[in-house]
């Protein structure tokens, strides 16, 4: 994964806004795309700056589930009523969000790794 990948699995029946993509003249570049389907979102972010970055994200109390993915941590945690997952590959900061459960959470990660 040299350069950023998206997900080739997305929940059937979801609908992709038009893709953004910002970079600033200090090289920062956020890439972003959002599903939706009814009441229902799944919104696909990367991020990077070159190493600098460091984000953060809100959470509840509830536990944090790490999933390890060809060699890649990546962080399943809640908050409120969203699921998310992050992870970093050469400095770029994945994440993606959803009113879905976490196992799909987790299929739309796998399907980043598929050949």
């Amino acid at each position: 994964m040299e350069e950023y990948t998206i997900p080739t699995y997305i929940p059937e029946g979801f609908q992709a806004d038009t893709p953004e993509l910002y970079v600033d003249e200090t090289g920062y570049m956020e890439f972003t795309v959002a599903y939706a389907n009814g009441d229902d979102m799944v919104i696909f972010a990367v991020l990077g700056d070159g190493g600098t970055h460091t984000g953060s994200f809100e959470k509840d109390n509830s536990e944090v589930r790490i999933y390890t993915k060809n060699g890649t941590a990546h962080y399943f945690f809640k908050n409120l009523k969203t699921n998310l997952v992050a992870w970093t590959v050469n400095e770029l900061e994945y994440s993606v969000r959803t009113t879905l459960p976490a196992t799909e959470l987790e299929k739309i990660v796998n399907s980043m790794y598929e050949e």
